[in-house]
């Protein structure tokens, strides 16, 4: 769930302001040839011309001129991703500048051989060469703030924040100090990311779009797929999933169109990230392999690690152990040619969850060490995911304090998650950066107008009387902007306390789900360890009728509407989890749903569930022999003022009603939520077993 570094997208627009195409030097006919082949993507021709302009150079003995060729052979070469090739170009460019005696473009040549070094995760070959280039005297400014920017990366990796605070903080002083609207808007986007690391959330977003402010339109259009995917990033780890998928779909959308392959990329794996986290593992295994292959033909190493970590942890998710095994063993193998702390804390938690699941108990002591670790980088999913399968381990050890202690941890984590979440629902932040931007433009209007009163005042008598009357008019004007402001806050104060009301009902929704949630896993973990059998079915009853209850909560806390439960929806998760509780195949027993979609209230909603649990639980279980092919079918309708719910099987083995009725506990469960309903049971024995209510008091959600 880690993002690649912003530096690795940036260095090749550094790259580019680093050696522009109109300097002081006057350009030959070829060069000219060459900067309108390079901006039409003809790299090829480019490049071809690029060198016969360095050997004319090379033949004059002009090396200042050769020193240039030289760089813009690198910047070509790394544009096209030829990273060898474009290492060689600045060290010869380095070298030259140095015989020479020339210490600025030897400078040059190191501060884009660092973002070589970077690309590669050569991090201490990074801060050795920009160290050199901080001492060099005459350094352009462009230069030094590009040097402390990627500084900065270099430390946010070694989770350094402070010194990459301070070292972007430097950057972005230079860069408006000097008015340098090239990297800019990048600085300020790796400052967001820092602030949000600091969970300063809104002012991250302000930066965000502070940087958005600073592009210059369509000659920037590119940089837009940038920010937009740090946009998502930073929304990713604020847990606010929604505006992450909005920002990397948006800068897809740009990339596509531009024809962005890399910058895609980092946009896929977020894309990615967030459908893992979702739960929507085969979906985000295609975003991962897609990712996976560009990065491997344009050799971007920590993105394939990315990806290839995050199908290993989709894998894990479906318990396909062997292939998330073999991406782990990949991406173990790539990150011991890279330096990135964040991928390998990623991929010791990943270790760790895999490790208990081949080899159980045996993988605790390095699995605690792990979870600590996570822990203390507040991490909350990872924590979440690691506490569970440690609360699972112990159970199967028989340790059950840790395996409890391990499961409230993942209990609270859940609800924390969950708060982090309904938080982003009661803010828009970047509507908040409008309405900062608008009070400052109200402010600075202000100003002008007072000043224009004051000039007004110097006029003649003559107008005074136009004065007077354009001040009694704003009066007016005033009094009922005042009114409308008014009006205005009490409607948003009013909706305010609907929406705290809805959020408070939804969370108790949320809370007696997880209750229900937690007694249904401590009957799941005590049935481990039962071996009568009539103890076994009772605690899987038990199990399913709680279940039956907490999917009831966890549809009002999902819903838009917080009163009501849709029938059809309800019945078909319902009957799906029994079938898979009683591992039950579709084609040993089909089932056929026939429900109206209705609304129901809690109240109705509860006892109906139940009664429908036992219903169906009873005909999965007594229904059929065991080479018969069963049929279950379960309708409900509204009738003139009545639900008519019906359950009906083709088996073969209850022969007549006497066999039904007061013999189980599960119908006496059933009669005694028919009374609460005052409906009327009946039942027949004809080709299979019908059960038939029909329920006179109901209520419809409001």
């Amino acid at each position: 769930m880690f993002q690649s570094p912003l530096h690795i997208i940036t260095l090749f627009l550094f790259l580019a302001a680093a050696v522009p195409s109109t300097c002081i030097f006057a350009q030959s006919k070829i060069e000219k040839q060459a900067e309108k082949a390079y901006e039409s993507r003809n790299m090829d021709e480019a490049g071809k011309l690029w060198l016969k302009a360095l050997r004319e150079y090379n033949d004059n003995a002009d090396y200042q001129n050769e020193v240039r060729m030289l760089m813009q052979l690198g910047k070509l070469q790394m544009h096209s991703f030829k990273i060898d090739s474009a290492l060689y170009y600045y060290r010869e460019a380095g070298q030259t500048a140095l015989d020479n005696g020339d210490k600025v473009n030897y400078g040059k040549a190191l501060n884009s051989l660092s973002s070589i070094y970077a690309y590669k995760g050569m991090q201490d070959s990074v801060l050795s060469v920009l160290d050199e280039v901080m001492n060099i005297e005459g350094m352009p400014h462009d230069y030094i703030s590009d040097a402390h920017s990627t500084l900065a990366n270099v430390y946010e990796s070694r989770f350094d924040y402070e010194r990459a605070e301070k070292e972007l903080l430097e950057a972005i002083r230079i860069d408006t100090l000097h008015r340098d609207s090239s990297s800019l808007p990048f600085n300020l986007v790796h400052y967001a990311r820092l602030l949000s690391r600091e969970t300063k959330n809104d002012e991250a977003v302000f930066y965000l779009f502070k940087a958005i402010d600073n592009l210059r339109g369509e000659k920037d259009k590119f940089k837009y797929a940038t920010i937009y995917y740090e946009l998502a990033a930073i929304f990713f780890r604020m847990n606010n999933g929604l505006k992450s998928r909005e920002y990397a779909q948006k800068s897809i959308e740009i990339c596509d169109e531009l024809g962005l392959r890399t910058t895609r990329v980092e946009a896929l794996i977020i894309l990615a990230n967030n459908e893992e986290r979702d739960g929507e593992y085969f979906k985000a295994l295609a975003h991962y392999s897609e990712a996976e292959e560009i990065s491997k033909s344009k050799k971007r190493v920590l993105s394939l690690i990315n990806c290839q970590l995050g199908k290993a942890a989709c894998y894990i998710r479906l318990d396909s152990l062997q292939l998330a095994g073999n991406y782990l063993d990949s991406a173990e193998a790539q990150l011991k040619q890279v330096e990135n702390e964040l991928l390998d804390t990623k991929f010791q938690f990943l270790k760790s969850i895999y490790d208990l699941k081949i080899r159980g108990p045996r993988a605790l002591p390095t699995a605690l060490r792990t979870f600590e670790n996570i822990r203390s980088k507040n991490n909350i999913y990872f924590t979440k995911y690691l506490s569970l399968v440690l609360a699972n381990t112990f159970a199967q050890s028989k340790n059950y304090k840790d395996a409890w202690m391990y499961y409230l941890q993942y209990d609270e984590l859940s609800d924390s998650i969950y708060r982090i979440q309904q938080s982003y629902i009661t803010q828009d932040l970047e509507a908040r950066y409008r309405k900062k931007e608008q009070e400052t433009q109200i402010k600075l209007l202000g100003a002008e107008n007072e000043f224009k009163s004051i000039r007004l005042q110097q006029q003649s008598y003559m107008i005074m009387g136009s004065i007077l009357a354009i001040v009694i008019f704003a009066g007016l004007l005033l009094a009922l902007i005042r009114y409308y402001n008014r009006s205005k806050q009490q409607k948003e104060l009013a909706e305010k306390s609907l929406h705290e009301k809805n959020v408070l009902l939804r969370e108790i929704h949320h809370r007696v789900k997880n209750n229900l949630q937690v007694i249904s896993s401590l009957l799941a973990l005590q049935s481990k360890y039962i071996e009568d059998d009539n103890a076994l079915v009772a605690l899987q009853q038990g199990q399913d009728r709680v279940h039956s209850m907490a999917l009831i909560h966890e549809d009002l806390y999902r819903s838009e509407n917080l009163t009501g439960v849709d029938t059809e929806i309800y019945f078909d998760q319902l009957v799906d989890n029994l079938f898979e509780s009683y591992n039950i195949h579709e084609d040993r027993i089909e089932m056929k749903m026939d429900v109206e979609a209705i609304s129901l209230d809690v109240d109705t909603m509860i006892p109906l569930g139940l009664i429908l649990n036992e219903l169906v639980s009873n005909a999965l279980k007594h229904a059929f022999s065991d080479d018969q092919k069963g049929l279950i079918q379960v309708s409900l309708h509204e009738e003139a003022n009545h639900l008519r719910l019906e359950v009906r099987d083709n088996g073969n083995r209850i022969k007549s009603k006497d066999e039904i009725e007061g013999k189980s506990f599960g119908f006496e469960l059933i009669k005694a939520f028919a009374r609460k309903l005052k409906a009327d049971i009946n039942i027949s024995v004809d080709k299979g077993l019908c059960i038939q209510l029909l329920i006179r008091q109901y209520n419809k959600a409001a």
